[in-house]
């Protein structure tokens, strides 16, 4: 190469920045890298640039001169695409490899190895775990090269990290499927089948040839083999089965591989490459794979996780983990495990020996965070040099980037800027993490509690646990002939034969058949319950759902959210008060777990069906007409309190009298737990009595604080400023069409002398 064309770039033009963060694929590695570009700049003030490896070589080595450079890979660097030059670039800085790749098969254990002096004695490696610090140990890594931390990616399905990741609904619009049926997720990773070029490449890293032809067959057999059992699911009612090719294959490979192989699309088989792996993973109800590492994350997040095997695997793909995995060896198992959710169970198994080996040791992305400001630091200790020297000659048109290879991989500083936007708003780190010595640990430090309704939170598997005991509830009661209030307040009451409005009501919900057991309604509730579904935002049904007309998942979200939270403080057989839900699933549902309840009422229909269940199922649930601002109770009679959807229909003055009140009645340090709607718009629900002054509203973090704070007898627990998620999932047809949505607080009364 003629010097003419080479380009020398004035280093003193460079911008110095604590970390370039480099990324391969999108899909894989964004989400943490934004995520810890958040937290890196909230807790120490560190500037992380985030960029792609490939795309953007030429502007990094001529605009950027980082004191850090995070590596997605990093297995040599003499020729070595895009590695080489770096390390040419930036001769003095720390360059700290991720590793995205860790968990390895035998025909990857030496190719995934740091092969040469520069990769194993002048890099840190990041290991998810001690299993990878033996493997880089027994490749000539020293371990004081190696950072033991955790799978970050892993992270992303706990709070409050999952809350970022795009909802059911939203996926359901982007991509045109139905978010009511089955949705069965494949992200595949038939890697060999598509080597290609590359098989000389992987001899020459060590690689077996055998190895290579026979994975090549295997991958190749076993994908058509899939691809025909999807194009069969796909061909049933009631699924969405969303096929998702690995990063790097192009998605016109995988179309034509299908044609040539398959032939015809059924009508329910979608190919989606966009979005991570981790969106599809939280929205979807099965997750099914080859070997590919999802199946770790699907286990990782509560979802039924299971591997295809329709050919025996080869012993050079063989890896200890796939011992835990559940296995799927003929397409009507496969069939018949998409069309009947009650097979399908969540894989713990799996999920326990990830947790143990990847996730022991604390949040990696908080752990991530942290050692990276101690590479920092210790770099500003020991008097850094910053790449002043002679800058690196590079040809600047050089080809770095492979579109075919990279597709989808590309993006902007301003794709950068929004994600971490929304990564502040969903971390909440600084009012999330109370104040060390202080009593608000509720569920771990940084864990928002305070917050607005998810339709994410109800797919873990407690969430499932809750989900299942109030759909066997349900069941029980109507079997018996009992009913509990519905969500708009409503209890049916004689049968009717004329059922032409419930039926239509019904097949607004999608539920056009009757469900054994379930009581009729009367004309007025179905009127109410019709107007209920009105008010439904791209409504998604659970799974199963004992009554969903009823009680749509927006009861069992707050039922779940609020025992989630205090449940750590019910101790067997606590004396319980319940603020206007006599009769409610939520009341019901307590009293069903052996406590003992006290529930005030002003409408004595409700109260009465209360003492009726109470009788017929012998529960200790107790019902009185009583208004909240004169409790007839002694004064610290209560261990913990409850106030679920009522508050919002009060005015101010008759709030601040009810939270004085239950402070009354509620030992010290008892928590009052308040579900209510947010933002809802209607003047009905924002004041009684459709009083529409400001001070009645909840729509924001002042409302809240004035609202529920400003009375002095409680404290906030958990987070500090309320957060909204900016998810609605109801809206007002008579008033403007407004979203709105339902939110949670918890309160603990304060002692004497606070």
């Amino acid at each position: 190469m003629s010097m003419s064309v080479m380009n020398k770039y004035d280093v003193n033009q460079r911008k110095t920045v604590d970390v370039l963060w480099f990324v391969e694929h999108i899909a894989r590695e964004l989400d943490v890298a934004c995520a810890v570009k958040s937290l890196a700049a909230r807790k120490y003030s560190l500037e992380i640039e985030i960029r792609s490896y490939y795309a953007h070589a030429v502007e990094s080595m001529k605009h950027l001169n980082p004191r850090v450079v995070v590596h997605p890979f990093f297995y040599f660097s003499s020729g070595a695409l895009a590695t080489e030059d770096y390390i040419k670039s930036w001769p003095t800085s720390t360059h700290f490899n991720l590793a995205w790749e860790q968990i390895h098969y035998r025909a990857h254990w030496n190719v995934k190895a740091p092969s040469d002096e520069f990769a194993k004695k002048m890099v840190l490696h990041h290991a998810w775990g001690e299993f990878y610090k033996k493997y880089l140990v027994t490749h000539g890594v020293p371990e004081g090269n190696i950072f033991v931390n955790g799978q970050p990616a892993y992270q992303l399905y706990k709070s409050p990290y999952r809350n970022y990741f795009k909802s059911r609904l939203t996926l359901a619009k982007l991509y045109g499927l139905d978010p009511d049926r089955r949705w069965i997720f494949i992200p595949e990773n038939y890697r060999w089948a598509f080597i290609g070029k590359k098989i000389e490449f992987f001899k020459k890293l060590g690689a077996d040839t055998k190895d290579i032809f026979e994975l090549k067959d295997f991958c190749t057999r076993s994908l058509e083999t899939v691809l025909r059992w999807c194009n069969r699911a796909g061909s049933e009612d009631g699924l969405c089965v969303i096929f998702r090719p690995r990063p790097a294959v192009n998605s016109k490979v995988m179309h034509q591989f299908f044609s040539d192989r398959v032939g015809r699309r059924s009508r329910n088989l979608y190919f989606i490459k966009e979005e991570s792996v981790r969106d599809w993973i939280l929205a979807s109800d099965l997750v099914v794979s080859s070997y590919s590492t999802s199946l770790i994350e699907a286990a990782v997040a509560g979802k039924p996780a299971y591997m295809f095997e329709p050919f025996p695997f080869p012993d050079s793909i063989q890896c200890d983990w796939y011992k835990y995995a559940d296995r799927i060896y003929s397409e009507d198992d496969f069939i018949q495990l998409c069309t009947n959710s009650g097979l399908s169970k969540p894989s713990q198994a799996l999920q326990n020996w990830a947790e143990k080996e990847m996730l022991s040791k604390g949040d990696p992305i908080d752990n991530l965070v942290a050692r990276l400001n101690e590479i920092l630091m210790n770099r500003r200790s020991e008097r850094e040099e910053i790449n002043l020297s002679e800058a690196f000659r590079f040809n600047p048109n050089k080809t770095y980037f492979n579109a075919e290879t990279h597709e989808n991989d590309l993006f902007t500083m301003e794709d950068i800027q929004r994600r971490v936007e929304i990564w502040n708003r969903t971390i909440e780190l600084d009012s999330a993490k109370p104040t060390a010595g202080t009593k608000e640990k509720i569920h771990g430090e940084t864990e928002i509690i305070n917050k607005t309704m998810s339709r994410s939170d109800l797919l873990g598997t407690d969430a499932e646990q809750t989900i299942q005991e109030l759909n066997r509830l349900i069941r029980k009661l109507y079997r018996k002939g009992l009913w509990m209030s519905s969500w708009v307040g409503t209890l049916p009451e004689e049968p009717t034969e004329r059922a032409g409005l419930l039926q239509r009501i019904r097949k607004k919900c999608s539920l056009l058949s009757k469900r054994a057991g379930m009581p009729r309604t009367h004309r007025q509730e179905a009127r109410a319950l019709a107007r209920g579904i009105e008010q439904r935002l791209d409504y998604q049904a659970l799974p199963d759902s004992a009554d969903d007309i009823r009680f749509p998942w927006f009861l069992y979200w707050e039922i779940y959210w609020v025992l989630k939270t205090i449940s750590p403080y019910l101790q067997p057989g606590a004396r319980l008060f319940d603020g206007g839900g006599s009769a409610s699933l939520f009341t019901c549902y307590l009293a069903s777990l052996g406590f003992e309840v006290h529930s005030v009422e002003l409408n004595p229909t409700l109260s009465r069906q209360c003492q009726i269940i109470a009788k017929s199922m012998g529960w200790n649930l107790h019902s009185y007409i009583m208004d909240m601002r004169r409790l007839n109770f002694p004064d610290e009679y209560f261990d913990h309190a409850f106030s679920i959807c009522v508050f919002e229909h009060l005015d101010y003055d008759i709030k601040q009298a009810g939270l004085s009140e239950i402070a009354r009645c509620l030992k010290p340090g008892g928590l009052l737990a308040i579900t209510f709607d947010y933002r809802n718009p209607a003047p009905g629900v924002v004041g009684y009595g459709k009083d529409t002054r400001p001070r009645n509203q909840l729509k924001s973090e002042e409302d809240i604080e004035r609202t529920f704070l400003r009375s002095g007898h409680f404290d906030l627990v958990g987070n500090k400023r309320f957060f909204d998620n900016q998810e609605s999932y109801l809206i007002h047809h008579r008033f403007g069409n407004t979203p709105y949505t339902f939110g949670a607080i918890f309160l603990r009364k304060k002692n004497q002398g606070d």
